[in-house]
């Protein structure tokens, strides 16, 4: 059996189209791998998209259209409420962004509502900031708070740098905590 590589990106429909046409160009069988799942050139579509996705092809089509249906609804209704949570994150700003900054916060919140994140960042720059100026715990203790906060909350890379660049920007003692979860500081072993 001759066995198909297929590339980064392919859907199954192009997938399947590769295993039929090199069957037909070596006449036998063939194959290859796709998401961990074996599929075959006698494998009707249907049958690929049971053992790739477990529906059938009309089934998961449906089951993608209600997703991205969801997913625009959802967008809709959070686009409709940023005009009001920008006027909540501007107030909660007040005693926690640093007071020069408060200007360059008003300007970019309804912008990182706007984006990717919905204002994840927003907040936990928010959270970072009230950390930093908890008196009742010592310097390092606030860092090392603020630093697993940072680090539990499952950034990606891309998060993870936006975020640091506003904690840096906004927080007091912005920059050590920033320097901190960007060097792993205290996830060293040193």
């Amino acid at each position: 059996m001759k066995e198909v590589e297929f590339y980064g990106g392919q859907d199954i429909d192009d997938a399947m189209s590769m295993l039929y046409k090199e069957a037909d160009k070596t006449h036998e069988v063939c194959c290859g791998t796709f998401n961990g799942q074996t599929l075959l050139s006698t494998d009707s579509i249907d049958e690929a998209y049971v053992k790739v996705t477990g529906m059938s092809k009309a089934e998961q089509e449906k089951y993608m259209q209600k997703k991205r249906d969801e997913y625009e609804r959802k967008e809709a209704e959070h686009k409709a409420k940023i005009p009001e949570l920008t006027e909540e994150y501007k107030q909660k700003a007040r005693g926690l962004v640093l007071d020069s900054e408060l200007d360059y916060w008003d300007k970019i919140v309804p912008i990182r509502l706007g984006d990717l994140y919905h204002g994840m960042e927003l907040e936990q720059t928010l959270e970072i900031c009230a950390i930093m100026r908890d008196e009742k715990l010592t310097y390092d203790e606030r860092l090392h708070k603020a630093y697993k906060l940072f680090m539990d909350s499952g950034h990606s890379g891309c998060s993870a740098h936006l975020t640091a660049n506003m904690i840096k920007r906004f927080c007091p003692d912005g920059a050590d905590v920033a320097d901190a979860v960007l060097n792993f500081r205290f996830d060293k072993k040193d």
